[in-house]
């Protein structure tokens, strides 16, 4: 019994020295209201470290700003996931974001979006800052369901429909 105390010991200690980081955004497109929405969910200490490496001002998502912590979260997905539909690069618009336990969920959508048959994403959320990021990306088109992994510095991610 001693011996598999300490096994489950090490096992744990050896997740604590190798976190892992990842964020997961889901797609959803409602072709009655042609909306393509879209959830990212970071974690907020990963998520502050990246915004506060892009600017001078203070970041905190949980107490701060909100209005300046959108304007932040807008600024840095922009940059970090692109997204075509039917080969257009489209630009989100904000909705908000809240936070949930440890992470942070931004809330994005494209208005007036034919349907996609092709959706090419580029997605490199957090990648500046951990070499070990992994970025997971959901998809649902009506009731066809797709997902996909990219791993830094893989970051393209296409979905056919």
């Amino acid at each position: 019994m001693q011996n598999v105390l300490i096994m489950l010991f090490f096992c744990f200690a050896s997740f604590a020295k190798h976190p892992f980081y990842m964020s997961v955004s889901e797609l959803n497109y409602k072709s009655d209201k042609k909306i393509l929405e879209i959830s990212i969910r970071i974690f907020v200490n990963d998520f502050e470290k990246a915004l506060k490496s892009r600017t001078t001002l203070k970041v905190d998502l949980i107490n701060g700003n909100n209005a300046q912590n959108q304007q932040l979260i807008n600024n840095y997905i922009a940059k970090q996931f692109k997204i075509k539909i039917n080969g257009k690069l489209k630009e989100l618009t904000i909705i908000g974001y809240e936070h949930e336990k440890d992470a942070i969920w931004s809330y994005f959508e494209l208005k007036g979006c034919d349907f996609p048959k092709k959706i090419e994403i580029e997605n490199s959320i957090l990648y500046e800052i951990f070499k070990e990021q992994s970025n997971i990306v959901r998809c649902k088109v009506n009731t066809t369901e797709k997902n996909s992994k990219v791993n830094n510095p893989d970051k393209h991610i296409n979905f056919d429909f």
